[in-house]
């Protein structure tokens, strides 16, 4: 919007209260958008270009000047905080402040205003994260889900479960896979399972005295019957563990749709 108009005429008071409430109003600094042009992580400050132009009263427009040492919002609180990487040509929203901000930056706490400015350029603050449509990043999450995603990996959160992924692969998928490749080993193939086929051999090694003309050790026998002993176990107990993971893992994580 422009600037108000001048006046070519000798004003009556009414018109040269509006006339100043105008000019007032112009040069009243609350909000603009922006674009952060470098970042400074240990600072956590940045320097911002706003996107609005000024426009003069013969309508040319201008930039705004850069805007330098500008605070960034973070998302903390009670010790904690989250974290995300801000990057040049990151958008932006820069609200400013009633008064002059470098006191409170510089030393935290109550501190009286170095001077009378008001909603100055010098005293905006940067919350990362608002868009304009052109420029909307792309998240890999639901409109109902809830959770931290990149381009390429996705922690979220929906119905009570949790889904862990990224380009390649999906953590339920990989749990999934790995225990039914377990549930195989120790019972896919029945007497023939890798653990049951251990247990077949540790029994004739047990009942046999010599090996290739060689005598069993007392440390040998007294080995293979512990191995015996934890086989049996195992056997007994491993695949209801994994029978039991196998239904618990949906009810923790889950995939998405495809």
């Amino acid at each position: 919007m422009p600037p108000p108009e001048k006046l070519t005429q000798t004003p009556g008071l009414c018109e040269v209260l509006d006339s100043l409430a105008d000019e007032v109003r112009y040069g009243l600094r609350v909000m603009m958008p922006g674009v952060v042009q470098s970042y400074d992580p240990d600072k956590r400050t940045a320097k911002v270009q706003p996107c609005f132009k000024r426009v003069g009263p013969d309508g040319e427009t201008s930039s705004y000047p850069l805007l330098v040492d500008v605070p960034v919002f973070t998302l903390q609180g009670g010790g904690a905080a989250v974290s995300f990487p801000i990057s040049k040509d990151d958008e932006c929203v820069v609200i400013f402040a009633d008064r002059n901000l470098e006191a409170w930056a510089k030393n935290g706490g109550q501190a009286a205003p170095a001077d009378a400015r008001c909603h100055h350029l010098s005293d905006g603050i940067a919350l990362v994260g608002l868009n304009s449509q052109a420029n909307a990043p792309h998240l890999a999450l639901a409109a109902d889900e809830a959770g931290l995603s990149d381009d390429k990996a996705v922690v979220v959160v929906k119905g009570g479960k949790v889904r862990v992924a990224n380009d390649q692969a999906d953590l339920l998928t990989l749990l999934s896979d790995l225990v039914t490749q377990l549930q195989n080993m120790d019972a896919g193939n029945g007497d023939n399972s890798i653990i049951s086929l251990l247990v077949q051999l540790v029994t004739i090694l047990l009942g046999a005295t010599t090996v290739g003309g060689d005598s069993f050790s007392v440390a040998t026998k007294a080995l293979l019957t512990t191995l015996n002993g934890k086989l049996a176990t195992l056997s007994a107990s491993s695949l209801a563990s994994l029978n039991q993971t196998a239904t618990n893992l949906p009810k923790l994580l889950y995939t998405a749709a495809p």
